[in-house]
């Protein structure tokens, strides 16, 4: 019998249970308090099978989400058929919403045919049970070693200034070169108090002559450290700050004795190959993401696109205008929910 819940009802077991990131207490508390989603559980009590969704009513529309903001639902392959008939559950409860499910299975999963593939994308993750430095390329050495000589240096931090020194980063990097705009601040002081703050995560930065010019968010679930987010100063990409950054999580994934580094999502596009190059030149291993889609008859798509559209055009005057990081992290606040 498949049962739906609030998640405020979940028991502290299933947190503690479960070996992934997006599916934390953490993590979603830093989802709720910066977008005030509401949850549902699903479960099948039968074959202990499980989903979590977010519900998303606003100006484009009904629709479900899992999850909105997060890298991906992780999903076993072998227990893909379990998941299907959850979520056909969930769509026969809530047959006026439009479905996302956010998956770590590949597109070609015989179980999720009946669903529309919209969206391909990857995820990295290292494994720290071979020695140290076996799967470390050349070229990525190269890049440690040409920082080490130019004298950066790296420092681990669990203060807030660290997380404005990255925010400020942030903001400029997807202004200038992404053309877009990054989260709202309140969500990366979400993650400060849910991660960092307990050291349940910091903020990894590379220093040349007591500047950051490179600086990471690492947050910290089981026996997993996870790349989230990543931030240069683009005039000093020369020195191979983020080669040497990655090096050093290498270290210090190690030393507290992870098994595992999830680099974080990459698309499947041109744009997109040379991150994917770099993280696989560390020894990440790629694995599939899949934007799965569900649409009722009665969907009407014009409303989503023209919701989406409308929040484009506001981020494209405020990429045009250069506005300042406070008023576009104000302005984030509204418009980042119709991107989920």
């Amino acid at each position: 019998m498949i049962e739906f819940f609030p998640c405020s009802t979940l028991p502290k077991t299933f947190f503690e249970e479960n070996n992934n990131l997006f599916y934390s207490k953490r993590w979603l508390d830093v989802l709720q308090s910066s977008y005030n989603f509401e949850w549902m559980f699903a479960e099948d009590d039968v074959s202990n099978t499980y989903f979590l969704f977010a519900y998303i009513d606003n100006l484009s529309g009904k629709k479900i989400i899992s999850l909105p903001f997060s890298d991906y639902t992780p999903i076993n392959g072998e227990n893909s058929e379990k998941v299907v008939n959850v979520i056909r559950k969930a769509i026969e409860r809530f047959p006026e919403y439009r479905f996302v499910i956010k998956t770590s299975v590949s597109q070609y999963d015989p179980f999720f045919s009946s669903f529309k593939a919209e969206r391909h994308a990857y995820y990295h993750s290292i494994s720290l049970e071979e020695p140290e430095g076996k799967k470390l390329s050349s070229s990525f050495k190269r890049g440690v070693k040409k920082a080490l000589k130019s004298e950066v240096s790296t420092e681990i931090s669990y203060d807030i200034d660290a997380l404005h020194t990255f925010y400020k980063m942030y903001h400029t990097l997807r202004l200038n070169k992404f053309k877009s705009i990054p989260q709202p601040f309140s969500f990366f002081s979400a993650i400060h108090k849910s991660f960092i703050d307990p050291k349940q995560g910091f903020v990894l930065q590379a220093k040349f002559q007591d500047s950051v010019i490179a600086s990471i968010i690492v947050l910290k679930h089981k026996q997993t450290l996870y790349y989230k987010f990543g931030s240069s100063d683009q005039n000093f990409l020369d020195k191979r700050p983020n080669n040497l950054l990655f090096s050093e999580l290498i270290k210090i994934a190690r030393e507290m004795k992870c098994t595992s580094i999830d680099l974080g999502l990459s698309g499947s596009s041109l744009a997109y190959e040379g991150l994917v190059r770099f993280k696989e030149s560390m020894g990440g291993k790629r694995f599939p993401i899949t934007y799965f889609s569900y649409a009722p008859k009665e969907y009407k798509p014009d409303l989503e696109n023209e919701t989406r559209t409308m929040a484009t055009s506001i981020v494209k005057t405020i990429v045009d205008h250069s506005l300042d990081m406070k008023t576009t992290s104000e302005l984030s606040s509204t418009i980042y929910p119709y991107f989920a």
